[in-house]
């Protein structure tokens, strides 16, 4: 049975999107992989965040608490509660 992954508070500025390369990994380890890529045309940007499931079970029960800053118009879009084995899943 594998144990819950421990909770983890990933704070990235705006500023990651514009001086990073469009795509990065954030966080790997050997469960899971997380990853951003970063879209911008004029003022108007789009960043996708990228789950994958490195184990051979499935990851159960998967949040995500997204909290943008209040000077930016944001439209989340729902984060999959199961990531199948060995898959990657892309939230908008």
């Amino acid at each position: 049975m594998l144990k819950p992954f421990p909770f983890m508070h990933l704070k990235l500025p705006l500023q990651f999107a514009k001086a990073s390369p469009r795509t990065a990994l954030i966080l790997e380890s050997n469960i899971l992989q997380i990853g951003i890529k970063a879209e911008w045309r004029a003022q108007h940007g789009r960043l996708v965040l990228f789950l994958g499931n490195k184990n051979t079970s499935p990851l159960l029960s998967v949040r995500a608490q997204i909290l943008p800053p209040a000077h930016l118009k944001i439209e989340l879009s729902l984060v999959p509660e199961t990531i199948p084995p060995r898959a990657q899943v892309k939230c908008l």
